[in-house]
């Protein structure tokens, strides 16, 4: 994606923040998936269950092994904390743990929010949604580069109604976005390669 196609989605209000983390540590995290044990990922169901629904979500997710790399990213993400309350005009307390997804050919992740789950006490409600693409989208898959994947939102305008308006953000490796948790979102899905994002959620 080119500037300009960030800048488009910064107006309709996502928080971009290009090299977020440094290609070394990026390639450092996919290094530590690569080398742990995957789970499948996980929805939380309308009833506050944490479940496996791979008709909703296809991906595996992974926990950060490494004690100093876990440390680092957090570290990051506590000093990006003053920033997102500032942009999105709300009071945040912490973020979830960050972990590590991946989305294998034909991995996806259907329309949601992240704080659909009704059963969440309020003081529990996830508020701010963060991404980091450790890796890219291109053409043909290729370099740990991935083919499909896109991060689709629905809605980001004033003027965009309809179910069907989308907003397309195509991952950039070291690229992180957040937007408010109720955003309505999917992971399109990946036709060739891996895509593998880091997660997690502020509150």
């Amino acid at each position: 994606m080119s500037r300009s196609d960030l800048q488009a989605l910064r107006k309709l209000g996502l928080y971009l923040h290009e090299e977020f983390l440094s290609p070394t540590d990026c390639r450092r995290l996919l290094l530590d998936a690569q080398a742990g044990e995957a789970e499948a990922a996980t929805i939380v169901d309308k009833c506050g269950n944490v479940i496996v629904d791979q008709g909703m979500r296809r991906a595996e997710s992974f926990g950060i092994s490494d004690g100093v790399l876990r440390e680092t990213v957090r570290g990051r993400f506590a000093a990006l904390q003053p920033n997102l309350e500032t942009y999105f005009g709300v009071t945040l307390v912490d973020c979830e743990a960050p972990y590590i997804v991946r989305y294998p050919i034909g991995g996806f992740y259907r329309p949601h929010g992240d704080n659909d789950c009704k059963a969440r006490a309020s003081a529990d409600e996830r508020k701010v949604s963060c991404v980091l693409f450790l890796n890219g989208s291109a053409a043909f898959a290729k370099d740990e580069c991935f083919v499909g994947g896109a991060l689709a939102f629905f809605r980001l305008g004033k003027n965009e109604t309809a179910e069907g308006c989308k907003s397309f953000l195509h991952p950039i490796p070291a690229l992180l976005v957040a937007f408010r948790s109720a955003t309505c979102h999917e992971v399109l899905p990946v036709m060739a390669g891996c895509r593998w994002t880091l997660v997690t959620w502020f509150h």
